[in-house]
């Protein structure tokens, strides 16, 4: 039995059959069906768990349908129970991984932005409200970013999850994927990035790396400078493909059109160049790289070795388990930052700060 599995039954034995049935991500033993006598649903429910992590955020096109004579309320799953007991020695190794860095007032200073002279691109609003992206300071995409406070607090809780063990070891390269296309990795990529960016602790370097499908720009509504699969081709430099959105601390590359190429390009050493230019114009950067989906292609698998830590994303209701659970077979033998569950429909309910 794997390490999930067996987390996943302690789990299962810790908590009430209601809260039971909405914190699963794959199967272990059989989960509870929607109504006696009813089959095992093929999609994942609420929740996302894995035996040392789990970090959720809600896709802010969700709950609408669900509460359509209510005001939206994006809230999300999360759960951040202690690792089950998996032995003393396993137990000692995952509070070592996980353990914050220890404090240093130059850690969280406000960083220097990176020394790169890079375009200002002005996004779309209609764009990003269509891809569901909070960026904040316009005055059409504002409006977004207020209906949907508890999912810029949910992306605010995923990203001090992914900076505490960013930070405590050392990683600077993370790669985001998914099962499936279609499941929100590129939205949960983006807005982790603007988030991530918005605490100014980090030179954010955001990569769209899915280059058969790139999103970034798309969703953004921009033209980049240069197309970064142009660098890729030997066609330009790295600090040519760079631009930025207005975001301080954030820099992005991407492209619009994509190529079958993509993993051939991917397997040459201008990749570990790019990183490599990336460390040395830049404070303490953070390099979030968005990758195909794992199961689609070998896109995944020829960057895993080559980054610091993977997070996996799986959206509720279109997530199979069978999916996701070969998904983490196929990246077993890499860093799993952690499981993202993306279109929750579980809420923050209440406002800690409402009188």
């Amino acid at each position: 039995m794997s390490k999930i599995q067996d987390a996943l039954q302690k789990l299962a034995r810790a908590r009430d059959a209601a809260t039971v049935s909405r914190q699963y991500a794959v199967p272990a033993t059989p989960l509870p069906a929607h109504a006696a006598g009813a089959s095992e649903p093929d999609t994942l429910a609420t929740g996302a768990y894995t035996a040392d992590a789990l970090v959720a955020a809600a896709d802010p096109a969700t709950q609408a349908a669900a509460a359509a004579h209510a005001a939206p309320d994006l809230g999300v799953a999360m759960d951040f129970s202690a690792a089950p007991d998996l032995g003393a020695a396993a137990q000692a190794e995952a509070t070592a991984r996980t353990a914050p860095a220890q404090f240093t007032p130059e850690r969280f200073s406000t960083v220097p932005p990176a020394r790169f002279d890079v375009p200002v691109l002005a996004p779309l609003d209609r764009s990003c409200r269509r891809h569901r992206i909070l960026l904040e300071g316009s005055a059409g995409n504002s409006k977004l970013v207020k209906r949907n406070a508890s999912a810029l607090a949910a992306y605010r809780m995923l990203r001090t999850r992914i900076l505490q063990r960013a930070r405590a070891q050392s990683w600077t390269t993370i790669a985001v994927t998914s099962p499936a296309a279609g499941e929100g990795k590129s939205m949960t990529t983006l807005n982790l990035a603007l988030s991530i960016a918005r605490e100014r602790n980090s030179n954010v370097f955001l990569l769209d790396l899915d280059m058969r499908n790139p999103s970034i720009c798309r969703y953004l509504g921009v033209k980049p400078p240069h197309p970064l699969l142009d660098y890729f081709r030997g066609q330009c430099t790295v600090s040519d493909t760079f631009f930025s959105i207005g975001v301080e601390n954030l820099t992005l590359a991407g492209s619009l059109t994509g190529t079958d190429q993509s993993s051939e390009l991917l397997s040459t050493s201008l990749l570990e160049s790019l990183f490599a230019e990336i460390r040395e114009h830049s404070t303490r950067p953070l390099i979030l790289i968005d990758l195909p989906p794992v199961l689609r292609n070998d896109d995944t698998l020829v960057v895993a070795p080559r980054v610091d830590a993977l997070l996996l994303v799986l959206a509720e209701g279109d997530s199979r388990r069978d999916a996701a659970t070969r998904s983490i077979e196929v990246l077993h033998d890499y860093n799993i930052a952690g499981i993202v569950l993306n279109r929750s429909r579980t809420t923050m309910t209440g406002d800690y700060y409402s009188p």
